[in-house]
């Protein structure tokens, strides 16, 4: 039995992950955990957090307090060293063979120290993308913290590879898993067509990794 740990801090992280949850929750040999901290637990973001506990209620939650709120520069360096402190002792209780991680918001951040230093396996997904200002440095960061590496596109792990080096060879470009929701809703015209060139199907085992 493998203990896994989603980390989820805003609702765009949701996105990305859901169906991730669902297929992990059709396998017997995997106890699963949902950590949530951020935007996704204050009211004035729509409490998503109250959404994703409707969405899977079998899957325990883990809540962290971790939002200093406000967009200052200070206000998010804040956020990370309370996320360290409060995401540490979560791992020292869960003790979790894997952590899986979103993007690059500073939240994940600090997801992803305190796995590495804790010696938690880290899972990052969209890692190798390029946007601007402190997103590039943070998630460039965690890239080089974790310890396999999903990314939306061929060109992303191929930026992966080139941080990591050495013959690194845990990058899999399986394609975005939001355009899993796309599908299924339909919103977009002709998206079978479209999106089954955007997304690759998921076929990693966690006895794989």
């Amino acid at each position: 039995m493998k203990t896994i740990i989603i980390a989820i801090t805003n609702r765009s992280s949701y996105n990305k992950v859901k169906t991730v949850i669902e297929y992990l929750l059709t396998k017997d040999d995997i106890q699963l955990y949902i950590m949530l901290g951020g935007s996704v637990l204050l009211y004035k973001y729509g409490s998503v957090g109250n959404l994703i506990g409707e969405d899977f209620p079998s899957v325990p939650i883990l809540n962290i307090s971790l939002a200093v709120e406000g967009d200052s520069l200070d206000k998010m360096s804040k956020t990370v060293g309370l996320g360290v402190i409060e995401i540490s002792t979560i791992f020292s209780t869960v003790k979790p063979d894997f952590v899986v991680t979103v993007a690059d918001r500073f939240e994940t951040l600090a997801t992803a120290i305190a796995a590495s230093y804790a010696n938690i396996p880290l899972i990052h997904l969209q890692g190798g993308e390029t946007t601007g200002s402190i997103d590039n440095k943070v998630r460039n960061a965690i890239t080089q913290l974790a310890d396999y590496h999903f990314t939306a596109t061929e060109l992303s792990a191929y930026r992966v590879s080139l941080m990591k080096m050495n013959g690194f060879t845990r990058v899999y470009p399986w394609g975005c898993p939001s355009m899993d929701l796309l599908n299924r809703y339909s919103l977009l015209p002709n998206s079978s067509d479209n999106l089954h060139h955007s997304h690759l199907p998921f076929r990693i085992e966690v006895d794989d990794l």
